[in-house]
């Protein structure tokens, strides 16, 4: 068996690079991974830059994934506050993801949805192409210049590059289960 589990893992890629798949590898690993539900009610305050309900949240749980902890800065807000943290960051090649993304807002009608507006710093439509790329490159980068002088604080993966239970395992320190890779939301 791997080492004890750091007390949270959160998911800090944007919507549509593969958060569903990593809140199905941690729940399969053991983690209690926060309900959608729970995460979501403090999407606006996380938007608007108000942390305390967001990381009242967080207090009860040890896996996180997508909305609202991919939101603005929260990474920071959320290492500061729990020091032994680990973060992965999911991402996808750019020009699917825009497509993935775009295809989902339409289909759930969530262009101007919070979590799209805090991530992206406006609507998400076929006309706001570069802009929306060019917030998707921001956050990655801004991700990983913040935990570049930190030791195995940030992990970054793409599933549809390759990376799956091997890569998460040895950052989590955790023995790579007996079950094929959960690819969630794959056609997407």
């Amino acid at each position: 068996m791997g080492a004890a589990r750091p007390t949270k893992v959160f998911g800090v890629g944007l919507h549509k690079t593969g958060t569903s798949t990593l809140g199905e590898c941690l729940r399969v690993l053991g983690y209690d991974v926060c309900p959608e539900e729970a995460a979501y009610a403090t999407l606006d305050d996380v938007a608007a830059r108000d942390y305390g309900a967001c990381l009242e949240v967080a207090q009860n749980y040890d896996g996180f994934q997508d909305s609202p902890w991919n939101c603005t800065d929260a990474y920071k807000v959320l290492d500061a506050a729990f020091p032994q943290a680990q973060f992965i960051l999911t991402r996808r090649e750019e020009n699917r993801w825009f497509g993935s993304f775009l295809r989902w807002a339409r289909q759930y009608n969530s262009g101007e949805a919070p979590a799209v507006l805090c991530t992206l710093g406006g609507p998400l439509t076929a006309g706001r192409r570069e802009a929306s790329i060019r917030a998707y490159r921001r956050h990655n980068a801004g991700v990983i210049d913040y935990f570049s002088a930190t030791e195995r604080k940030l992990l970054v993966v793409d599933w549809e590059a390759g990376d799956g239970w091997r890569r998460l395992c040895d950052f989590l320190d955790q023995p790579v289960p007996d079950v094929s890779f959960p690819h969630v939301l794959r056609s997407q």
